[in-house]
This record gives structure tokens, C-alpha cells and sequence, in this order.
């Protein structure tokens, strides 16, 4: 993470003008809570919530230049938190009865199906996909996380990243092609 720190600082040093921001433009215009965007070739999803069911979280998706023609992915009476979208592929967390698993979905048959080889009786979340990469969180019952990457081709899973404290927080940051980052907050 350092590492990465530094070079971010040393590119910005680097830039000797201004550079000018574009003009944000709103892709949704609702009353709702909209966040956790990700955004594939034909398609971009997020997360969505609303005041009148605030704890109740959907994962919505539509083409890039579809207009309103969007579509909820996970199932019926189930929250979901988004992940990432890797061409027509979007992964995502679906949670209920306090049991979580991650899903790919098919965006263009909009066909969703539980990760084989990846769900386990543990709470499993907040996913990123890239080519044959899948990175993603697991937290155990003793509240213990790892950051895992599987790998598709393989069907190998690595421990990227784990905590010993169930006062210690890790997130799955995002996978994209050979890198894959996370955050880790210690107890500390």
C-alpha cells in the first residue's frame, strides 16, 4: 500500500499544469439511494436502497445507453450488495436469513447462478471480477477475514490478506488484470 502511495504522489508532483475536471454528468435521477456503481462495456449496475425500505439493498443493472430499461438482479425477498462487471459478466453478493454467497449474472440473458467452488457455509462478499480472476472477502463465525482470490481457470483459491481480530476490519478492494487491491484496518 505504500508502495502505491508513493507513486501516486510522485505522478500528481509530476503533472506540471492544471488538469481540467470534466463536467459530471447524472447517469440516475431517482429519490433513491444509489452507490457502489461498476460499469462493463454494454452495461453498469449499483447498489440501490430507498427511504421507504432503507434496510432492504438491491443490486440493479441496464445497458450503458439504455434510458430507464433497468432490471433488478438479485432474487425477490433477498438484499445484495454490487461487485464488478468484467464484459457481460457482473458479480455480486446476495444475503438473506443471515447467510451470504456470491452470484455471477449474465447480463445479457440476465441468467444469475450461484459461484461454484467459492461459497462456503461462511459470510462471503463484496466481489470483484477480472478475466479468470475473482477477488473477494470471507468472514468467519469467530469475525476472523480474509481477502481471497480464485482463480476460474484453475479453480484455486489464494489468502491474499487476513485478519486475527474480530475488532480488525478488511475489505476486498478491486481485481483488474494482474493487480488486485484491499484495504486492512487494525484494531490499532
Amino acid at each position: 500500500l505504500l508502495v502505491c502511495v508513493a507513486t501516486l504522489a510522485t505522478t500528481l508532483v509530476a503533472l506540471e499544469r492544471p488538469v481540467a475536471a470534466a463536467t459530471p454528468v447524472a447517469v440516475i435521477r431517482t429519490r433513491a439511494g444509489e452507490f457502489q456503481p461498476a460499469r462493463g462495456d454494454g452495461f453498469f449496475a449499483w447498489e440501490r436502497n430507498t427511504s421507504s425500505r432503507p434496510r432492504r439493498f438491491n443490486v440493479m443493472a441496464r445497458p450503458v445507453g439504455g434510458g430507464s430499461q433497468k432490471f433488478r438482479v438479485n432474487k425477490t425477498g433477498t438484499n445484495a450488495a454490487n461487485g464488478g462487471i468484467d464484459g457481460n459478466r457482473l458479480v455480486f453478493q446476495q444475503f438473506a436469513n443471515g447467510r451470504s454467497d456470491l452470484f455471477r449474472f449474465n447480463l445479457n440473458t440476465k441468467k444469475r447462478r450461484a459461484l461454484r467452488n467459492v461459497n462456503t457455509r461462511r459470510w462471503e462478499y463484496w466481489p470483484s471480477i477480472s478475466g479468470r480472476w475473482l477477488l473477494f472477502g470471507r468472514r468467519l463465525v469467530n469475525g476472523t477475514r480474509r481477502v481471497l482470490l480464485y482463480d476460474f481457470e484453475n479453480r484455486d483459491t489464494r489468502v491474499l490478506a487476513k485478519t486475527v481480530s474480530s475488532k480488525a476490519f478488511l475489505a476486498p478492494g478491486q481485481v483488474n488484470g494482474d493487480y488486485a487491491v484491499w484495504s486492512k484496518c487494525s484494531p490499532r
